[in-house]
């Protein structure tokens, strides 16, 4: 059966798009319109990312990745390592692997896996709100 869709979708910031499709659909098709209209989710939702706190755990780990990793590639026991040396504690692998998984989706890191896991780099500055309330990078 034809089918005849069209659906405009604004960003919040400026942005229009328009998504247009005659004739038959089928599953593969709706799932690629999905995935577009994840990705226009995605993009107007980073604008409303809250910046860590460098008090926090999550913080914390922003502040290491700025200060430590600033140019070279890491994995998460790398993080792991740094972290017990600067704070005297220890995390479990899974709380770094889901911190840096979300800088990573927000765009400040970028992954590759390699044998032992993901490799991480940073790709872009991470604010962090210290405790006098001043954004640093």
């Amino acid at each position: 059966m034809q089918r005849k869709i069209k659906m405009e979708i604004e960003d919040g910031q400026g942005g229009k798009f328009t998504f247009a499709f005659n004739g038959p659909l089928n599953n593969s098709q709706l799932s690629k319109l999905n995935q577009l209209i994840d990705l226009t989710n995605q993009n107007s939702s980073n604008s409303e990312i809250e910046i860590p706190e460098g008090n926090t755990l999550f913080g914390k780990i922003c502040g290491l990745v700025e200060t430590d990793f600033p140019l070279g590639s890491f994995t998460s026991q790398d993080m792991s390592e740094c972290y017990k040396t600067e704070f005297n504690d220890e995390l479990k692998s899974s709380t770094i692997s889901t911190y840096l998984t979300r800088l990573y989706e927000r765009g400040n890191l970028t992954r590759e896996r390699t044998k032992a896991g993901w490799s991480y780099r940073k790709t872009k500055p991470i604010d962090i709100i210290t405790h006098q309330g001043e954004n640093t990078i």
